[in-house]
């Protein structure tokens, strides 16, 4: 196939990037043999032959091979990532057929985010040298990154066949399994490593928040002691740690671990936001102090500065000073909406393809009588603070009811139904009819549901942006209850925007705008779902639920088809696993004015108003 001069240019562009430096002289020399005014390839060429010209000058060290990629390492170690790959590219022009060069410039390139050209580097280097399982095993890790688990998977096992005696390879496969749902094989996996070598200590810790994501909170505990005790310098261990102790509900152990990854690592920014909210701090504090010194350094990585920035508000919010607090808080919001990929019409588009899977289209409710399992279940929507972990607390304190958290099932089979748009012209495609999937739909579900080993008659799936699919829900699996989690609007918005969510989701969450926008989507899209399905939504409201705790307890466990329990009053002393952003508030008895705390800062509440609506900011009730 003949390549334009356009793409010729790329293509040695992408040579020379893996220092190919010959094959790209080649196709720039051809490219201006055909077009010889062809600016690009004529400049390029010439920066290319600058660099040549300097390494057959003698301007690369005069090293045997091996200390030299002692040198590219240290760079590597050290940060200097131009440093190391100019090196590196100036010894392979010298040295084209040495493997191990190859494969130092695909670390270089991964650790640059460079993936695809990583994946390139490391191909050559099992080219020229296939039997050696490093290559292999590096290759198995760009494909993991790029979400090719399958090849990922195959490079992991070529590299084994080679050499089953590498722990890290295990290491590796297991991570994949974890991305793969396989979770058996992933524990097999960190078992093999840990035969291998008894003191892996990043195989224990990886074993550990396996089990944690899991719910098997006491083996995760396991894992990360046993980590400490072979290496007590870690900081990482301690915060993971701690978290397990917070979805325990054990706050006084999980305030120690994160004091103690602190103390390891004062740079720490996850486990220093952590412990803000599990006790209070003045802000003549030593903590306080390094805190904004930490914000302020140019050496603090973006993600740890958007803890310390959220921190810091909630320490300034606790002493009252709430300029200073909105001030900590904006920053830290602008931070971590910068690091998002956000795009507001991917939102409109894909609530727009949703409606209309069922804008004039009438579906036959599934006959689930012999695919549901055993549990019945009970779907907790709603927007995120909006009260949907308090609710599952409270149906959880009743003994026929199990609490499973925030399960991604729903999600996962939406989305092999159809996909969700994710482009502007998104709404144009076709969407595959849902009435032909509907069954394997609820089959797979109760597949999913069996698989958690849950006993009690029912459980709850709270996944809060479920509400997007309960038209899905509804259609699929009619005998489900479906509680719908409402907030005064400010309130709601104004929750979000000051926590900071452990995962990449919520997206819209960190601008105020972005935020009050995609506010008016939900509401848009639970009126359609009212509509299409009347009287089978319930709608429960979080500032009746707090002011009046026991007559809309009772009416809530009316409507999922329980008898009363005084426990369910008591919801705070439940023991059991809570992963969410509100782990911590709902160990502690209801908290009534909630709703008002927006009101402290409503001077700099604008942009979300005006976003929201004026009719938003009247006074809550």
């Amino acid at each position: 196939m003949k390549l334009t001069a356009r793409q010729g240019v790329l293509r040695a562009q992408e040579a020379e990037s893996i220092g190919n430096f010959d094959s790209a002289i080649k196709i720039y020399r051809n490219i201006l043999t055909k077009i010889p005014n062809h600016s690009p390839a004529r400049e390029n060429l010439s920066k290319l032959q600058k660099v040549i010209d300097g390494i057959n000058s003698g301007n690369t060290q005069s090293l045997p091979l091996e200390k030299q990629v002692k040198e590219i390492e240290n760079l590597l170690r050290s940060g200097r990532l131009e440093q190391s790959e100019r090196l590196c590219k100036q010894l392979i022009y010298k040295s084209p057929n040495a493997d191990i060069l190859y494969g130092c410039l695909g670390s270089i390139l991964f650790q640059q985010g460079k993936s695809l050209l990583a994946l390139k580097s490391y191909d050559k280097a099992i080219l020229l040298n296939p039997l050696l399982a490093l290559n292999h095993l590096n290759k198995a890790l760009v494909l993991e990154s790029l979400d090719r688990l399958d090849e990922s998977l195959a490079s992991c096992n070529k590299g084994l066949d080679l050499s089953p005696e590498i722990p890290n390879i295990y290491l590796s496969r297991a991570e994949i399994y974890k991305k793969k749902g396989e979770f058996e094989e992933a524990i097999k996996d960190y078992d093999h490593a840990l035969t291998i070598d008894p003191n892996f200590v990043q195989a224990l810790n990886n074993k550990g928040t396996l089990h944690s994501d899991l719910g098997n909170m006491n083996e995760a505990l396991k894992n990360y002691e046993s980590a400490i005790k072979i290496n007590p310098s870690l900081a990482h261990i301690y915060y993971n740690k701690a978290l397990a102790h917070t979805a325990l509900g054990q706050f006084k152990e999980a305030t120690i671990g994160h004091q103690k990854a602190v103390q390891l690592n004062p740079d720490h920014g996850q486990a220093s936001y952590c412990l803000t909210n599990l006790k209070s701090f003045h802000l003549k504090d030593s903590f306080v102090a390094t805190m904004e010194k930490n914000a302020l350094s140019a050496k603090t990585g973006s993600l740890d500065r958007v803890n310390f920035l959220f921190a810091l508000a909630k320490v300034y919010e606790e002493a009252k000073n709430y300029d200073a607090s909105f001030s900590f808080l904006e920053k830290g919001n602008s931070y971590r909406h910068k690091l998002n990929n956000y795009d507001f019409q991917n939102y409109v588009n894909t609530f727009k393809t949703i409606k209309n899977v069922f804008t004039d289209r009438k579906l036959s409710k599934v006959d689930n009588r012999q695919l549901q399992s055993a549990q019945r279940p009970i779907f907790i929507v709603g927007m995120p603070r909006s009260g949907t972990t308090l609710v599952e607390q409270l149906l959880a304190s009743h003994q026929q009811v199990h609490g499973a958290g925030e399960l991604r099932f729903i999600s996962e089979l939406v989305g092999e139904i159809f996909e969700p748009a994710q482009h502007k012209t998104s709404q144009n495609r076709n969407v595959v009819p849902i009435d032909q999937k509907l069954e394997s739909f609820s089959e797979d579900y109760y597949t999913k549901i069996t698989n958690l080993g849950i006993r009690k008659p029912f459980f709850t799936d709270k996944m809060p942006h479920n509400f997007r699919f309960l038209g899905f829900i509804l259609t699929a699996l009619p005998e489900a209850k479906v509680i719908h989690c409402r907030r005064h609007p400010i309130a709601t918005c104004w929750s979000i925007y000051k926590t900071l969510f452990g995962h990449t989701g919520n997206s819209f969450a960190y601008d105020l705008k972005s935020l009050g926008a995609y506010f008016k989507l939900y509401e848009d899209l639970m009126l359609f779902w009212h509509k299409k399905f009347p009287g089978e939504i319930y709608d429960l409201s979080y500032e009746s639920l707090t002011e009046n705790q026991e007559h809309e307890s009772r009416k809530l466990l009316d409507f999922c088809g329980l008898e009363w329990e005084e426990d369910c009053m008591n919801f705070q002393k439940t023991e059991r696993v809570v992963k969410t952003a509100s782990a911590t508030q709902v160990r502690k008895k209801i908290y009534r004015g909630s709703s008002d705390d927006w009101k402290k800062f409503k001077k700099h509440l604008e942009p979300l108003i005006i976003s929201l609506g004026q009719d938003n900011a009247s006074e809550s009730k």
